[in-house]
């Protein structure tokens, strides 16, 4: 798969765009050895229809409750190896994704920041390997590193697609 780019933002994050693809495509850019990936505002209920789902109630409640629900947004955490096994059912769907050696902090806020280098800093703290934002399946992607090494290896993973 092409790239083009790239580009240095002022805040120092490393990105390229690829040409048109999907989530099962990219994941390809994730590297193996960085354990986590972190899906912030992850939408598994999208808003069209009710669907009835099993859900957290409360944070002192340990069992979560049976439910009707039209739309679902979280920050869902999972390793790198169960989102690889995952990715191919999201292939029809888009996808901002951040990978990371280290666990993200759960009071961190990595995505909802106005200043771009507060967020690149809170990125570079928990290790950032790849970010992924794709809008929707079949469109172009934007890939970001905290480092053109980073940067780059991902590209390599991604070009063997």
């Amino acid at each position: 798969m092409d790239v083009w780019g790239p580009h240095v933002s002022e805040a120092g994050l490393h990105t390229v765009g690829t040409e048109p693809a999907t989530v099962p495509e990219l994941a390809a850019a994730l590297d193996p050895d960085a354990p986590w990936v972190l899906l912030p505002r992850f939408t598994p209920i999208d808003g069209r229809t009710w669907q009835d789902a099993v859900v957290p109630w409360w944070p002192g409640r340990a069992e979560p409750i049976p439910a009707t629900v039209r739309r679902m947004s979280i920050d869902l955490l999972l390793p790198t190896a169960e989102f690889l096994r995952l990715a191919p059912d999201l292939a029809d769907a888009g996808i901002e994704l951040l990978q990371f050696r280290q666990r993200p902090r759960p009071d961190i806020d990595y995505v909802e920041v106005t200043n771009a280098h507060a967020r690149a800093a809170r990125l570079r703290m928990s290790e950032l390997t790849i970010g992924i934002d794709l809008p929707h399946a079949g469109e172009v992607a934007q890939l970001a590193a905290t480092s053109a090494a980073d940067l780059d290896a991902a590209i390599e993973r991604f070009a063997a697609v």
